[in-house]
């Protein structure tokens, strides 16, 4: 089992696992709700019959902290390194039973954060974080139609592996959809 950092700080985010806290649900919870309308096509968590409170983001902490002890998934909030502004989340998912098998990037930003390079910020921390553990291969998977979520894996230098016909249900849509795969393993 790898074990991950707590906090992995860069040059301008610093990334630190979720706090259990009702304080962080409310702050997780005010970004998801004013931000809807560019995560809700992709990630279906963000629907309002999913993630209707801070409740709800209460509840996603603790999971996360479970699975955080479990090393299954890791999630990082992502904060302004200038004063700790709540950015988004990178998630950090391990596929597969082996050790050395991927580990899989979601992400997501609000949207005054766009365009920043926040995401790839974050992204390269992890990895570093990952490779330095002995994990060779990293994955992205990202909607063929998202196209900010594609263009930041193959910013980040991910290689593109090929499409996944029809390999998703996405709820907010009401289609299975098309998703395409990028991968970066250890040099």
């Amino acid at each position: 089992m790898i074990e991950m950092k707590e906090k992995l700080t860069g040059t301008r985010i610093y990334l630190q696992k979720p706090e259990v806290s009702f304080e962080f649900a409310k702050k997780m919870f005010a970004v998801v709700d004013a931000n809807r309308d560019i995560i809700m096509p992709w990630l279906e968590w963000a629907l309002p019959t999913i993630t209707k409170s801070a409740e709800d983001d209460f509840a996603f902490a603790y999971e996360a902290d479970k699975a955080w002890k479990t090393g299954e998934r890791f999630e990082y909030p992502i904060y302004d390194i200038n004063n700790d502004e709540f950015l988004g989340i990178i998630g950090v998912i391990k596929r597969g039973k082996d050790r050395n098998l991927a580990f899989e990037l979601g992400y997501w930003l609000k949207k005054d954060a766009w365009k920043k390079g926040y995401i790839q910020e974050a992204i390269k921390l992890v990895e570093d974080e990952l490779f330095a553990q002995g994990i060779v291969r990293i994955t992205i998977r990202a909607d063929v139609e998202n196209e900010n979520s594609n263009k930041t894996a193959q910013k980040a230098g991910y290689t593109f592996e090929g499409t996944l016909k029809k390999s998703h249900y996405n709820m907010c849509l009401h289609q299975f959809r098309d998703l395409n795969l990028y991968s970066k393993t250890k040099a």
